[in-house]
């Protein structure tokens, strides 16, 4: 799971303890999600194959 800026996540309301439960201490943007995206359809990511990349601002490692 991840915690990114959306439209979604402004209609609810997100504790200040929810997101100082995230290592990063913030949530993401969509732009961050975006960049990764991205480079897995660059040349650059060309010998990445079938692995998991999360983009959670260190969640996963919890």
């Amino acid at each position: 799971m991840s915690l990114i800026e959306s439209d979604m996540f402004a209609k609810r309301e997100l504790s200040e303890e929810t997101i100082a439960w995230t290592p990063m201490k913030r949530l993401g943007k969509a732009n961050e999600v975006a960049e990764v995206v991205l480079w897995l359809f660059s040349p650059a990511s060309s010998y990445v194959v079938g692995q998991p990349i999360s983009v959670d601002g260190g969640l996963s490692i919890l």
